[in-house]
């Protein structure tokens, strides 16, 4: 099927009608931040294909006519990188127009030092001769559309480039000719201590060699996604699901509330699922169906294979609302028009693995699958990894699964854990300001509790109410909450030999983390992973691990956060207290001289 790429539709107000802006000599203003509000609207895909957090890498792509010339506007975001590589890390874009295809390979940066809309290192392109593909001159156009950013806290990079549709040809110095519909591919290549590990845009085909890469070997265009314009601006029509548009009524919606005592009551779990219906028609009742799945908390390799139908979530129904039509990009209301009740039993505590010595809860990893007969979907499913937790000492027991995998020695293999943390400084320097959730997003996440007893016969007409802000992206999250997560890649078995050093290849499966709230004083954060011996912990870099997992099985880690409320370092435990006393003692001292002061103007008065 092919996708389409809309039409810039900037923001009301003075952006209206632009697209993103970060070159000079256009009409429109430059804003130097890879968050262009302009973005607005975009395509979008995200990395890894099943995550369940917030992105690894992404891509962006959006059109604009400007002066009689179409322009394709695209975005390359690595959006965490353990180990920046000025020579490994690349991206790769490859475009077809009828029987011909070139690829662009891009070196985004020379050295670790920040940058913000700067120009790209170095580029190499590569067309297709025959079954071959052979290097060509550098089009100009790449120099001068193409920019590059860098962050070192978090660490980051992203390409952004303009493609002017103007040349006659893939090739033309004046920007390719792509005639809808276009194939695009791209890959993203990422140096880790562990080894290279890859992002990759080739639906339905099997994912490309590092060794084929390093070969200038690329992908069949034939097999390249196919991509057009649409006009107008016109989003495609469907179905949506978001991050919180999946969970439970539960105050922690991970949480699966348990109890092995037989006198009743016991707890009640409700799962509920609120699709978005960006279509033009209302969805009936019982038109769509829910597929509720569950699994450990933690990283799964190979979700198919490990994931649990939760009992009596196997076939849910919208039976009790209809959905009519929302404005597209306006949340739904938080009503539960797909839900159900799961109270476990004593088989399904020991179905499930819970263990009851562990507090009557546990937190599981949640996928949720819609499906409906002539039901357009934009997407069907969604996963959720990430909780939101409160932090002074905060501890919790992961789960890195690998089952499904196909072993490549013969007992264990090595799975690689890169820990980022956003907002979250060691130490927080006196005076400074102190990252945590502007009061819409506090009022969206932690404060927002969902009611499960609604009894509502459909939808607010008139949602969104008025005194509620909307849902936060997991975007916004990460710009302004403290954040932990935990990305975990397993080797491959495959290898690549660059410059006479052999690297693994690494696959990135599910990663998980947390968005942190505290209350009181903070001075810093500290954290930290353990897990048993057999799992062979070991840190290769800083925030980055490596565990031995059996074939075929999973290792338990138990991660732990610490939002410090004292400072530590030696010889400053007391630093609050006795900052306190000395400024007392100060304020002693001036009274004091006041008071000498005085007693020497009276003396003198006397005197005379």
């Amino acid at each position: 099927m092919t996708k389409r790429i809309p039409l810039a539709n900037g923001v009301p107000g003075v952006f209206n009608g632009q697209p993103p802006t970060w070159l000079a000599g256009t009409p429109f203003p430059v804003l130097n931040t890879l968050d262009d509000p302009r973005w607005r609207g975009a395509t979008r895909q995200g990395f890894p294909l099943v995550s369940g957090t917030a992105e690894s890498a992404a891509f962006r792509a959006l059109y604009h006519v400007r002066g009689g010339i179409t322009s394709l506007y695209l975005s390359f975001h690595v959006r965490s990188d353990p180990s920046l590589d000025n020579t490994l890390d690349k991206i790769y874009i490859g475009f077809r127009s009828g029987g011909s295809a070139i690829v662009i390979e891009v070196t985004p940066y020379n050295s670790a030092a920040a940058v913000t809309n700067q120009p790209a290192n170095a580029f190499a392109v590569s067309q297709r001769v025959g079954a071959d593909w052979s290097p060509i001159g550098q089009p100009t156009w790449l120099d001068t559309t193409t920019r590059i950013w860098l962050t070192t806290a978090p660490v980051s990079w992203a390409v952004q480039m303009v493609v002017p549709l103007a040349g006659a040809s893939l090739t033309d110095n004046a920007g390719p000719n792509l005639t809808d519909p276009f194939g695009l591919w791209y890959f993203f290549q990422v140096k880790t201590p562990g080894g290279i590990t890859r992002y990759e845009w080739l639906p339905g085909q099997p994912p490309t060699t590092a060794a084929n890469i390093q070969n200038a070997i690329f992908p069949d265009p034939a097999n390249w996604d196919s991509f057009q314009r649409s006009g107008g601006g016109v989003v495609d029509q469907g179905i949506e699901l978001r991050y919180y548009d999946i969970g439970t009524t539960n105050a922690d919606s991970s949480e699966i509330l348990f109890r092995t005592s037989t006198p009743p009551p016991r707890p009640v779990n409700t799962f509920f699922c609120r699709p978005r219906n960006y279509t033009a028609n209302t969805i009936a009742l019982n038109e769509i169906v829910a597929r509720f799945r569950i699994v450990n908390w933690g990283s799964v390799a190979a979700p198919i294979d490990v994931w649990q139908d939760v009992p009596g979530g196997g076939t849910v129904t919208n039976s009790a609302l209809t959905i009519p039509p929302l404005t597209d990009g306006n949340d739904p209301p938080e009503t539960n028009p797909i839900a159900f009740n799961w109270t476990l039993s004593n088989a399904d505590i020991a179905n499930f693995n819970l263990n009851p010595a562990a507090g009557a809860r546990t937190h599981k990893c949640m996928l949720v699958e819609l499906a409906g007969p002539n039901l357009t979907f934009r997407n069907d499913s969604m996963y959720r990894n990430m909780d939101f937790v409160k932090a002074s000492l905060f501890r919790r027991e992961a789960e890195i699964n690998i089952v499904g995998l196909t072993p490549i020695t013969p007992q264990v293999r090595d799975v690689y854990l890169a820990i980022e943390t956003v907002n979250m400084p060691a130490q927080v320097q006196p005076g400074a300001q102190t990252p945590q959730p502007t009061p819409a997003i506090r009022s969206a996440t932690f404060t927002r509790r969902l009611d499960a007893n609604r009894d509502d016969d459909n939808y607010y007409p008139d949602y969104p109410p008025k005194d509620q802000p909307p849902e936060p992206t997991l975007e916004d999250l990460l710009a302004s909450t403290p954040t932990y997560r935990v990305h975990v890649y397993h080797d491959t078995g495959e290898r690549v030999d660059i410059n006479g050093i052999t690297y693994p290849v690494l696959d990135e499966q599910s990663p998980f983390g947390y968005f942190l709230e505290h209350d009181g004083p903070l001075v810093g954060w500290r954290h930290s992973i353990t897990a048993p011996p057999e799992a062979q912990l070991a840190q290769i870099a800083p925030d980055f691990y490596r565990i031995a997992v059996p074939n075929g099985g999973s290792v338990k880690i138990v991660t732990e956060i610490e939002a410090k409320e004292k400072d530590d370092r030696p010889g400053r435990g007391d630093e609050t207290l006795s900052g306190c006393i000395i400024k007392l003692f100060q304020l002693l001292i001036a009274i004091f001289r006041l008071g000498v002061h005085a007693l020497e103007r009276l003396i003198k008065e006397l005197r005379s």
